[in-house]
């Protein structure tokens, strides 16, 4: 059972105490002896005011009851060729509509705080509508893509039912730069005028998100 604070802050209780997910910075804390139900019939000034009185309880002897986060590689395939991705020799697998209904059953059965769809590129997939809105009904849906393609504008009515974070991949806010580590597998396409076009319409329809850097030496 997660407990709700404004959709920002999501509460779980663990075998000795309540593990607190921050939806806005991906982060987790865990107190230690403080319980989900010291929360219940609380307003979420009330439930916040429960956090600050009980920072004392902050602590990582955390013994938990289930996973906090599942990872699904969802697409095998991605419209990039980034110079630094590992994947090409690791992914290659497509699953079936009725294998999809199968892992997000066992999913369900986990009562994860949030599920992160990754890949190859996620919004490839051509059932990523069904997972996000099956899955979002019981956890927060984590979205990791390159931000290049015009699927991610097509996910956002599901994302809007739902919990969830778009993390978008961008490596420097110069162009020339971001093109040569992240080169676009079809050269005509400008992938950095596209990506600022879908952050544009994440920030608009009020999608959570962050950017996710790697480091590399240019």
């Amino acid at each position: 059972m997660l407990i709700n604070i404004g959709n920002r802050l999501f509460l779980r209780d663990e075998l000795n105490g309540v593990t607190v997910y921050d939806l806005c910075n991906d982060t987790y804390v865990f107190f230690e002896n403080l319980y989900v139900g010291e929360f219940k019939n609380l307003n979420d000034e009330e439930k916040l005011q429960v956090l600050k009185n009980n920072l004392n309880k902050i602590s990582t002897n955390i013994n938990l009851t289930r996973p906090f986060r599942i990872n699904w590689l969802v697409e095998e395939r991605c419209n990039l060729n980034c110079i630094y991705c590992y994947a090409d020799n690791k992914l290659y697998m497509r699953e079936t509509k009725e294998e999809i209904l199968q892992v997000i059953d066992a999913i369900k059965r986990l009562n994860v705080i949030n599920v992160g769809i990754t890949g190859g590129e996620c919004t490839i997939n051509p059932y990523l509508d069904t997972i996000i809105d099956e899955l979002g009904k019981n956890s927060i849906i984590i979205i990791d893509t390159n931000g290049t393609l015009s699927n991610l504008k097509k996910i956002i009515p599901n994302l809007k039912k739902c919990n969830s974070l778009v993390r978008i991949s961008i490596d420097s806010i110069d162009e020339n730069i971001n093109k040569l580590v992240r080169p676009c597998k079809n050269i005509d396409i400008n992938t950095f005028a596209s990506i600022n076009d879908n952050i544009d319409c994440l920030i608009q329809n009020k999608i959570n998100m962050l950017v996710h850097t790697v480091i590399t030496k240019y």
